[in-house]
């Protein structure tokens, strides 16, 4: 169960409610984050409450009554202010690949996992979704056509939902 916490110095992590399936997020960038916080052994506090940051993006945080968002934009934003680097043993080349790596992943990678979640396998993500109420198969529904209707559009845009 959630806590209210507003202390000074605590990182508040937004992020989408976590699925009916045991898996810590659907989200590859929530995914992303909250195992950062995990591995530099930074405490956080998680508000799975929906809110979208002012940019229209999820996840963010909140620290000190700053708000990041952006998953990089976070961890350069925690790595400033808190000294926290996970990358400082790595080498030029090193850290040179894994940027390489990380923008592979996140600009190509995510939209074949978008795909397949939210087009593909619609019916599969929507027994995951947690929700729950009188309206929760509708609510599931309306969630899962708004969605592929969205990745499809995002893919468009984006350039690689214009291939097979």
């Amino acid at each position: 169960k959630e806590q209210e916490l507003d202390s000074e110095d605590a990182i508040i992590l937004h992020q989408f409610a976590r699925p009916k399936t045991g898996v810590p997020s659907l989200s590859p960038f929530c995914l992303k984050i909250e195992t950062y916080l995990r591995m530099a052994d930074l405490p956080y506090q998680n508000y799975f409450d929906g809110k979208l940051s002012p940019q229209g993006k999820m996840p963010w945080i909140a620290y000190n009554k700053e708000q990041v968002c952006g998953t990089e934009f976070i961890i350069d934003f925690l790595e400033e202010k808190l000294g926290v680097n996970l990358n400082s043993t790595l080498s030029p080349q090193e850290k040179a690949i894994s940027r390489a790596i990380t923008k592979m992943v996140e600009e190509h990678f995510y939209w074949t996992i978008a795909y397949c979640q939210w087009v593909d396998n619609v019916e599969e993500t929507q027994k995951m979704l947690a929700t729950n109420g009188p309206l929760s198969d509708l609510l599931r529904w309306i969630l899962s056509q708004v969605t592929g209707s969205i990745v499809k559009r995002e893919m468009y845009g984006h350039g690689i939902g214009r291939f097979s």
